[in-house]
Parts: C-alpha cells; sequence; structure tokens
C-alpha cells in the first residue's frame, strides 16, 4: 500500500474489521484491513471459500457495513451517508458482478441493461440506446429482446457484465464472475473480461480462488485469517 495515494484514491480503506454473532459467540472475519485503489488500477483478492472474500467486497462496496474502521469512495466518508446516498454513490460510480448473474427474468437483456439507467431518471429512450451499446460491446446485439431464460449461462452473464458497464462506473467490483460456469463459457467471459478491462480507465477489483485469473491483474492479495495481504 501506499500511504501517499490516500488523498487520490479512488477508494481508501483503513483498519477495518467485521465481527458477526454466532449464537453468542463474537467471530472475527475481518481485522485490520488497509487498502487504497487508484483510478484505473486493477487487483485481485484470493483466499479460501469461507475467508471473507465476498464480505470484504460488500463492505468495500458499500452494501455492508464494517464492525471497525473507515472507508472513503472519491473522496466520501462512507460512514456520513444515509442509505438513500449510499445508494446514490454505488449507481454512479459503481458496477457489480457476481458468480450469479441476478438478472431479473421478466425483462429482457436490454431493460436489464438499461435498468441502472432508468433508477438514473434518464429518458427511456436514451438509456435503450446506451444499453444496446452496451450490449453490442459484449457481442450481444442479437439478443437484445432475449429473456434470461432464453439464454445460455455464458450470455447471461455477459449481459450483467454490460449491465456493470453501462453506466460507466469509476470502480467495478467482481466476485467469482466465472465461478458458476462450464469450461468453454468461463475462458470466453474471462477473455471479455480482460478486453474490457485493457479497453476502459475503469478500476476493477477481482475476488476469486484461481491464482491464474489473478495472476492477470496488476495486483494480487490474499485474504487469510482475517487480514489483507499482498502477493
Amino acid at each position: 500500500m501506499n500511504d501517499s495515494m490516500v488523498g487520490g484514491a479512488l477508494l481508501s480503506c483503513r483498519n477495518i474489521g467485521k465481527t458477526y454473532l454466532q449464537g453468542k459467540t463474537p467471530v472475527e472475519v475481518l481485522q485490520g484491513i488497509d487498502l487504497d485503489i487508484a483510478a484505473g488500477e486493477t487487483l485481485a483478492i484470493v483466499g479460501a471459500s469461507g475467508s471473507g472474500k465476498s464480505t470484504l467486497l460488500n463492505i468495500l462496496g458499500t452494501l455492508d457495513q464494517p464492525s471497525a474502521g473507515t472507508l472513503s469512495l472519491q473522496q466520501q466518508d462512507v460512514a456520513t451517508l444515509n442509505d438513500r446516498q449510499k445508494a446514490a454513490l454505488r449507481n454512479r460510480s459503481i458496477g457489480f458482478v457476481y458468480q450469479f448473474h441476478h438478472l431479473l427474468p421478466e425483462f429482457t437483456a436490454l431493460e436489464n441493461v438499461a435498468m441502472p439507467l432508468l433508477l438514473r431518471k434518464m429518458p427511456v429512450a436514451e438509456a435503450a440506446r446506451m444499453a444496446e451499446d452496451e450490449l453490442r460491446s459484449v457481442g450481444l446485439q442479437h439478443r437484445l429482446t432475449h429473456k434470461p431464460g432464453q439464454l445460455s449461462g455464458g450470455e447471461r452473464q455477459r449481459v450483467a457484465i454490460a449491465r456493470a458497464l453501462v453506466t460507466n462506473p469509476a470502480l467495478v467490483f467482481m466476485d467469482e464472475p466465472t465461478g458458476n460456469l462450464d469450461s468453454v463459457s468461463a475462458a470466453n467471459v474471462q477473455s471479455l473480461l480482460w478486453t474490457l478491462v485493457e479497453e476502459r480507465k475503469t478500476a476493477f477489483v477481482l475476488v476469486t480462488h484461481d491464482l491464474a485469473l489473478a495472476g492477470k491483474m496488476q495486483r494480487q492479495y490474499r485474504l487469510e485469517n482475517g487480514q489483507l495481504r499482498a502477493i
């Protein structure tokens, strides 16, 4: 970590901890985590299943509250924001891609991708145009009107990637984005991800247990025993 980066970091966290209660017993999942992410930077967080990777990602993405420590995103102290302000910050600045696509089954690929823009009260025609452009960028221009149930697993994940990127976020979090795909679909999605990483100025944070996948990112960290260490 470069302490001189803190003032200009896209995301910065200090001494982040997370403790859950199992019955009456406190279980410390994360402890003393410091991390800075610069604009346009790519990094990977690896660790065994159950090590707390997804918990950390949810905290960094402002979806969960830490038990201790501070988090700032684009110079804003997240702890000072209410739920509505956090949601607006996520919509403006963050994209998410999960192991499971979380697409809305009753909507088409185009409608799913346009959804974050419509939440911003963008005119429908403009949102549709931007969603179509984003679907074209992931090779799905021929699937605009298809619903998730009509798409393959790899295609559904491409739609999820397009949805994460359509708002032109400063930061994208990817949680095992190929973990639910067969080997061929996973390889295709991985290839697409690296193309997008190289083409855009977006910062990407990848959570994975795959060291080969992690090795493609600029920085790698291991989460073990609740602590984050550079590899």
